[in-house]
């Protein structure tokens, strides 16, 4: 930006109305600039809070595995004691019901 002067006097010299290039180039520029750079810094962002919401999700599912295996190992054993029970054929269960 500290150039444009140096660039531009002469050309405007010459053509007066030439400003309004020299204007409407730095203007765009500076916005497209800010636009790229302000992309660059929420993706950045967006990459931290994803890996921290992600490292969040790890712990929670971790906890939710091991309530269901819990869970699973309390069926296999009510399952297995029922298969005993059958194998048996169901002797003591009704005479304990009487």
């Amino acid at each position: 930006m500290e150039n444009w002067p140096d660039i531009a006097e002469p050309i405007v010299a010459v053509r007066p109305a030439a400003w309004v290039f020299f204007v409407g180039y730095i203007v765009l520029t500076a916005f497209i600039l800010l636009n790229l750079l302000i992309g660059v810094i929420v993706s950045a962002m967006e990459i931290e809070v994803n890996r921290n919401r992600w490292q969040e999700d790890q712990a929670l599912e971790e906890q939710q595995h091991e309530a269901v295996m819990r869970e699973l190992k309390e069926l296999r054993a009510a399952v297995h004691a029922l298969q005993t029970v059958q194998a048996t054929g169901g002797s003591g269960v009704g005479e304990r019901a009487k």
